[in-house]
């Protein structure tokens, strides 16, 4: 019997005060992984938050996220951008490499997180993007959104996964074991 491996639905977070911004420029969602056009809207101290939360910050231990616009092997970030010109590859490389390890933005990205909003009473949403891929808009206070309710987070989490993939693959997911010990100890 040949055992298969689960690919799980690939989150991609995007921080809710970015995706706002995306949204007031009528960015395509399609755009969000053309790098010209994002530098058009956002400034690097962007990029390099949106970039930490992707490449650096777990959701609770859970899981990890990925990016959109980078993949990495050992030589460091190669663009999914294949329009990306040689001056922004310098600009990533020198620049935001730099600033998406700088204690300044990590610190920024994460006192956004713990920081309590009262406009959102969720601080997070799913958006389905293709039958593998999920954003995660987190908004300023997930992190303690999260501490409270990581059930019910997990409980979307899964829910959008079957909406995605057939019920045996869902079940095989680490995500879905942690949410059955979550639903567990109530």
């Amino acid at each position: 019997m040949i055992k298969q491996t689960i690919i799980p639905a690939k989150i991609i977070i995007i921080p809710g005060w970015i995706y706002k911004r995306i949204l007031r420029n009528k960015l395509n969602i399609v755009d969000i992984s053309n790098y010209s056009k994002l530098r058009e809207i956002l400034s690097l101290s962007d990029l390099a938050e949106w970039r930490f939360l992707n490449d650096e910050y777990k959701v609770d231990d859970c899981f990890l996220s990925s990016s959109l616009l980078f993949t990495h092997n050992e030589d460091g970030a190669i663009f999914i951008d294949t329009n990306i010109t040689n001056d922004q590859k310098k600009e990533v490389h020198i620049n935001l490499d730099y600033l998406t390890k700088s204690t300044e933005i990590q610190n920024s990205c994460l006192n956004k997180l713990n920081t309590v909003n009262n406009y959102n009473e969720r601080h997070y949403s799913f958006i389905p993007y293709s039958n593998n891929i999920l954003f995660l808009i987190v908004d300023e206070g997930f992190n303690l959104y999260l501490k409270e309710n990581k059930l019910d987070f997990m409980r979307d989490y899964i829910k959008n996964c079957y909406n995605m993939m057939p019920e045996h693959e869902v079940s095989s997911l680490s995500a879905y074991g942690i949410y059955l010990r979550q639903l567990a100890l109530g």
